[in-house]
């Protein structure tokens, strides 16, 4: 079960505006049902966490809906 989701923000995605976070921090929220932290940090990239009790395919299942998202951006 996954108990939060965070996604740290770095400099290469900190020109994203923030309507598109919240529509990204919204989907994975409603879709894993978990605690969901959005920060921008002072690192090149931008990197994700997942904490909890996790199978391989519930941490793949964040990573390609994360994935997703950032594929609009480009």
């Amino acid at each position: 079960m996954i108990s939060s989701i965070h996604i740290y923000i770095g400099r290469v995605h900190s020109h994203l505006p923030q309507s598109f976070w919240d529509d990204v921090g919204s989907d994975l929220h409603q879709k894993y049902e978990c605690d969901l932290v959005i920060m921008p940090v002072d690192e090149e990239n931008t990197r994700l966490n997942v904490e909890g009790d996790l199978t391989p395919d519930e941490m793949m299942a964040v990573k390609d809906s994360f994935g997703s998202h950032m594929q609009k951006t480009h």
